[in-house]
């Protein structure tokens, strides 16, 4: 599909970037990320996101893992992050399927970048997905960026084609959200 994508003109592939990141910001900002950016944003103003709220979290967390995946089952008598065994990422490419709480049906589908060497598939919840939007939009927004600032990100996708690249145009522009996003393949001194 991206390859399809990269033959059509770059006008046209930023109207496509910029309509599919307004449906993305629609249901990341959407449910219960209100919530979540007024609770993370207060707690990072007044630094009373203590221990105790961490732990819980995470013991939260570790629970259902154990509850929901077959990869963590025999960890039901685990107490603590450290009593885990440590999951690299082979284990996480190789055994996803055993690894997820979430089919993906029920879930929404995200892919990592790849810049460490292999792209990741990550399964959230909604709910999941607007709290780590609210908390990365809290710590921003506590250095002066807002959503819908004009901004640049850099992405590892590869979207630049080899003429592109000629050009000296190794970006796209979402024009709604203001966002000119930078290819990571393609920064080297000629191009930055």
């Amino acid at each position: 599909m991206n390859k399809l994508i990269g033959f059509l003109p770059v006008s046209f592939q930023n109207l496509l970037i910029s309509l599919y990141n307004t449906y993305q910001y629609k249901v990341r900002h959407g449910g219960k990320y209100k919530y979540f950016f007024n609770f993370h944003s207060e707690k990072l103003n007044s630094k009373s996101f203590c221990g105790s709220d961490v732990e819980t979290k995470l013991k939260g967390f570790l629970m259902l893992a154990v509850k929901k995946s077959s990869w963590y089952k025999s960890c039901s008598n685990f107490i603590s992050l450290q009593d885990f065994p440590v999951l690299t990422k082979s284990d996480l490419i190789e055994n996803l399927t055993k690894i997820k709480t979430l089919e993906e049906r029920d879930g929404i589908v995200s892919l990592t970048g790849g810049t460490t060497g292999a792209s990741m598939k990550v399964i959230y919840t909604k709910s999941d997905m607007q709290e780590r939007f609210a908390i990365l939009d809290a710590y921003r927004a506590k250095f002066g960026y807002k959503l819908g600032k004009r901004t640049a990100w850099f992405s590892g996708k590869n979207f630049a084609t080899e003429n592109d690249i000629m050009k000296g145009l190794c970006y796209r522009d979402d024009w709604i959200n203001q966002i000119r996003f930078f290819s990571t393949f393609h920064i080297c001194e000629k191009n930055f």
